[in-house]
């Protein structure tokens, strides 16, 4: 094959090659988030059976607030809810009130204050007239303390007390973009392959070229 022929191809190659693997990397420096991000950041942190905390009378627990993510950079930080829910045809959320719970919570030390939830859990139902539970804010990396006291041991039923991050925000839609983005980095791993096969050619190609030229001038 001819020089100008071989080098013509080559860059065509190389610049296929590029188109192919460009989406791939604008995606990964997106940090958009995937199926998996947003599982991880719908899970609760605490989860105490109320029959448990019946016979126990309180307790306490402390955990940590995780670090930024792909999920806080693209669907903001959450706030924090503190409610009941049991098991029937999935997860229902009970009447809060009627668990007769004290709660105090304090972030690195300091009590903040509680506020009434307005928004189920995602995935949740719920028959609770509003009397979801009890909500906070911490900011990323802030230690967070929960003590419950329980008031009347015979109201804590079968069920389990939860703490879970929420967001004031439509969840559906964000979890829809999600999945969105897996089939996305799906279709771009196989571009990205074929495109830096492409590109491998055509350097090949061109480092041949010039290899060709620089024989033909001696």
């Amino acid at each position: 094959m001819k020089g100008p022929i071989l080098n013509r191809i080559s860059w065509i190659l190389v610049a296929l090659g590029i188109i192919c693997i460009a989406p791939g990397i604008y995606l990964y420096q997106a940090s958009q988030p995937t199926s998996q991000d947003a599982e991880i950041a719908l899970q609760p942190m605490v989860r105490i059976p109320l029959e448990s905390l019946r016979s126990a009378g309180s307790t306490t627990f402390v955990f940590q607030i995780g670090g930024s993510s792909r999920i806080s950079k693209t669907w903001g930080e959450p706030y924090y809810v503190i409610y009941s829910r049991m098991r029937s045809n999935g997860w229902w959320v009970r009447p809060f009130s009627s668990l007769r719970l004290q709660i105090f919570v304090t972030v690195d030390g300091y009590p903040v204050s509680l506020e009434k939830a307005l928004r189920d859990p995602y995935d949740h139902s719920s028959n609770t007239a509003g009397d979801i539970g009890l909500r906070f804010s911490a900011k990323p990396g802030k230690e967070v303390c929960i003590i419950v006291k329980v008031s009347d041991p015979a109201a804590l039923l079968n069920g389990e007390l939860v703490v879970a991050p929420n967001w004031d925000i439509a969840i559906k839609d964000k979890l829809a973009g999600a999945v969105l983005n897996d089939d996305l980095n799906r279709i771009f791993l196989v571009a990205g392959r074929i495109g830096l096969a492409l590109l491998l050619l055509g350097i090949f190609g061109l480092r041949r070229g010039l290899a060709n030229a620089e024989r033909g001038t001696h």
